[in-house]
């Protein structure tokens, strides 16, 4: 019978034990592992079976990968056409599971897809709330113990889905950010207002003369993507980076517009704090605000990326150079050069 249990704190846990052991399996051939599914989003009651999907830069040939999930003991389950682009693998193969696997091509529309509807119910608790009914009502309908009957119960799910897919910011994400009008002071004030906590390099670049505001406010659209989706599925510098976002007609930020997100951007989905050390890369769940330096000094931080950690909303500044390689995971946020109407 499917079961749905409450949520359990152990499961980020279980995924981070299982991400380690495909990274050491896969090398350099996974571009990304990812907890997704309803285990990958805090307080949800799920079915207990981490879902974890596996970016690769192409799936054909499958047998090297499929080699490698099967010395992991996962063995694949037969899904005819949808094999083709998010080929599945279950480990026991003997149903119940505990553990599954989805393999999909990096910056590709399933990778994008299964992100997008895990970040979305991440964000809006309501919402995930109505998918938790809805899989206790398919739940009690199916009994699972059939390939076919868990077919249904997918099945039955498709249209909020879908929903849900509708809503939610697709990759890339464009939005628009109002910055100017607002003194350094005035801006701080604000965030302080909002909760927002500061790292050290954050009040580093607020203290620093070098950060300075517009006096008038300007209305500009803003793209989010990741360092993959720019076509660098190995990672890459930023002066890579950044020429590849000006052949999309994109550019680096005002670095105001970090803080001025920060306000505007009050849902952002949790960051993982169990993932292990993030020094030297981009934290997960964070989003960075790509921005031109201010100084070629070290000494002052180059700009600031968003993060939400345990409710808490965080604005952090950052140090980098130009020979820093961006992982393939890493959130970019340029600005759009394309005038706004009525901007």
């Amino acid at each position: 019978m499917l079961s749905i249990v409450a949520y359990q704190a152990s499961w980020s846990e279980l995924f981070e034990r299982e991400a380690q052991a495909l990274r050491a399996e896969f090398g350099a051939s996974a571009l990304r592992i990812e907890h997704v599914g309803s285990t990958a989003v805090p307080g949800l009651a799920a079915k207990p079976v981490i879902d974890i999907q596996v970016s690769v830069a192409a799936l054909a040939p499958l047998a090297p990968h499929t080699a490698a999930l099967e010395r992991l003991g996962y063995t694949q389950v037969a899904l005819g056409d949808f094999d083709k682009v998010y080929p599945f693998f279950a480990r026991p193969a003997r149903w119940p599971s505990t553990h599954h696997v989805h393999l999909c091509e990096a910056g590709g529309e399933q990778e994008a897809r299964h992100l997008a509807f895990r970040d979305h119910l991440r964000a809006h608790p309501a919402l995930g709330e109505q998918y938790v009914q809805l899989k206790r009502r398919l739940a009690a309908a199916h009994h699972g113990d059939t390939l076919a009957s868990r077919e249904r119960y997918s099945l039955g799910k498709t249209e909020f889905v879908e929903s849900v897919l509708a809503r939610a910011r697709l990759k890339p994400a464009r939005s628009q950010v109002r910055i100017g009008g607002l003194s350094k002071a005035e801006l701080r004030a604000q965030l302080v207002g909002q909760g927002v906590q500061f790292n050290a390099a954050a009040l580093e670049l607020f203290d620093s003369a070098l950060f300075q505001t517009a006096a008038s406010p300007t209305l500009i659209e803003v793209v989010d993507v990741s360092v993959a989706e720019l076509g660098c599925a190995g990672g890459a510098p930023m002066p890579e980076l950044l020429e590849r976002a000006r052949q999309r007609g994109w550019a680096p930020c005002p670095l105001e517009a970090g803080p001025h997100l920060r306000l505007q951007y009050l849902d952002q989905p949790e960051g993982l704090v169990d993932s292990g050390s993030t020094r030297g890369r981009a934290p997960p769940g964070s989003l960075t605000v790509v921005s031109l330096p201010v100084s070629a000094s070290w000494d002052v931080p180059i700009g600031f990326y968003l993060r939400t950690i345990a409710g808490a909303l965080w604005l952090r500044g950052y140090r980098s150079d130009d020979a820093h390689v961006w992982d393939p995971n890493d959130r970019l946020l340029f600005r759009v050069l394309r005038p706004l109407p009525g901007a």
